[in-house]
């Protein structure tokens, strides 16, 4: 089942605060508004795949985005969350093929990192992520990417539930 996306104002939007053009998300009909900080290239280029989703599914999916920033090798590109926060795949997986690591902004006290794979021309989709301390992302990264398959990405999410802190599929 297909719904159809409204590109909405989304003045809101952290990334928008410092660049005008990045002051639009996606909603769909009676829903709250996604991905805000997109420009309405992006709004445009993204709505027919993300409306193709359930409702649940896009707290799983990930809109790469344009922005002029340098980067190492082999990191990029910028993401947004559908709650509108900015990831940045940080690299291939070492060890699991076709699988990257990504990692939220870390300018807070809480960071979300995980493993993402990347279903462009849409966009990526994360298969686990946790969401853990500043202190400890560091550590959590390595036991991700200690991680050898589907079965150990999924432990690892899930060792987070006992620490109380949020984990996604």
């Amino acid at each position: 089942m297909s719904t159809v996306l409204d590109i909405v104002p989304a003045s809101h939007s952290r990334l928008g605060g410092s660049d005008h053009t990045r002051r639009w998300a996606l909603q769909a009909p009676g829903g709250p508004p996604r991905f805000a900080g997109v420009t309405r290239p992006e709004a445009d280029g993204a709505r027919g795949w993300l409306g193709a989703l359930d409702d649940h599914d896009m707290d799983d999916v990930l809109v790469p985005v344009q922005l002029e920033v340098v980067m190492s090798d082999g990191a990029g590109p910028y993401m947004l969350d559908a709650a509108g926060n900015l990831i940045l795949r940080v690299g291939d997986h070492p060890i699991i093929p076709g699988c990257s690591i990504a990692m939220g902004e870390v300018d807070t006290a809480m960071v979300r990192l995980g493993a993402v794979v990347d279903r462009r021309p849409e966009g990526f989709v994360w298969i686990a992520s946790r969401t853990v301390s500043h202190a400890s992302r560091v550590g959590e990264l390595d036991r991700l990417a200690a991680c050898s398959g589907s079965g150990d990405l999924h432990s690892w999410r899930d060792d987070n539930l006992v620490t109380g802190a949020r984990s996604m599929r």
